[in-house]
């Protein structure tokens, strides 16, 4: 069976007595967003308008097939949520590196303590602390698996991780309300990959606060956007 894709069809309904209006069709069923053409579309109370704005207040950006988009500071809100939340995880995942240095650990702690008393320079960062060295790349690698897991199980199971379910966000395509899993990869994938350079990652942490899709460039590549679900 052939799927219809998402978009605006001649309305089915009996109301549409001249055979002109059109309906929105998500891609499994049909939404309550009518109009004619030529006219602005007519929405019930309180949902929103896929032009942009809402019937009963102020322009708010949506999607295509109106669905309200989140707002910059409750996305940043998700992510100290998620920060919080992710901690046991990304301390399970470290605990085995710091413990395979630990006796490392422990003497540059003792030097330190020797050189406060003595007045003597203080001693060099063990190999752990040390950028570069296997047990820093062991550290770093660890964490950032721990959390592109995190990351990549919630997407895929519930399309929000647990900091966005809680402030009423998730994650869906922009043209479809569903996330496959080839969005969730390139949608972390290309954070991680702007993760490693400050100026990229600043951007695209910013970019919401003036694209007009409010995408960051992550959401661009993978074609998703953050929206609200109450």
């Amino acid at each position: 069976m052939t799927q219809i894709p998402a978009g605006w069809y001649r309305d089915p309904s009996p109301e549409n007595h001249d055979g002109h209006g059109q309906r929105y069709w998500d891609g499994s069923t049909w939404t309550p967003h009518v109009h004619h053409p030529g006219a602005m579309p007519v929405y019930p109370t309180g949902v929103a308008s896929p032009y942009g704005q809402d019937v009963y207040g102020p322009e708010s950006s949506t999607t295509p097939d109106g669905t309200v988009l989140a707002g910059w500071w409750m996305r940043v809100l998700a992510q100290v949520l998620d920060a919080i939340i992710s901690l046991p995880l990304t301390v399970l995942a470290a605990t085995p590196i710091v413990l395979w240095q630990w006796d490392s650990i422990h003497h540059w702690f003792s030097a330190v303590s020797d050189a406060a008393n003595n007045g003597t320079p203080e001693p060099s960062n063990p190999p752990l602390l040390h950028v570069g060295t296997g047990p820093w790349f062991a550290l770093t690698g660890s964490v950032i698996v721990a959390s592109y897991l995190y990351q990549v199980v919630f997407l895929l199971w519930k399309q929000a991780t647990p900091g966005k379910m809680i402030v009423g966000l998730r994650v869906r395509l922009r043209e479809a309300p569903n996330l496959p899993a080839g969005a969730v990869f390139a949608r972390l994938g290309i954070t991680l990959l702007i993760g490693f350079c400050g100026i990229s990652a600043l951007l695209d942490y910013l970019w919401p606060l003036w694209d007009d899709k409010r995408q960051a460039l992550h959401d661009k590549v993978a074609k998703t956007n953050v929206v609200r679900t109450r």
